[in-house]
């Protein structure tokens, strides 16, 4: 086989081929990444709403538990008590146990 044999060959149906074959490859290639890129912002997505979940759980269990110590705070003044000055609570490392009980 000679260099025209080939030439013609590489030409008329090889180098066809094989830019179908690379161009199909970086089609491939280029729906894959765009796949992972969509999960991954879906999952994302699931997390994130999910974190703000817990979040807006976690602000109405604290505002209960403000309210419920205003309310507290208020009947002991309307009975004629001396309550502590509201604030937080100690730190839980700070706790002892009695305080817990």
């Amino acid at each position: 086989m000679g260099l025209p044999e080939l030439l013609t060959l590489v030409l008329g149906g090889g180098l066809l081929a094989t830019v179908q074959g690379i161009t199909k490859a970086v089609s491939a290639y280029r729906q894959g990444a765009r796949a992972r890129e969509r999960d991954v912002l879906t999952d994302s997505e699931s997390w994130r709403r999910t974190a703000d979940d817990a979040r807006r759980c976690a602000e109405r269990e604290r505002d209960w538990w403000r309210n419920r110590a205003a309310t507290l705070w208020q009947q002991c003044v309307e009975h004629g008590g001396r309550p502590g000055p509201l604030g937080s609570p100690p730190p839980k490392d700070r706790l002892r146990p009695t305080d817990l009980e």
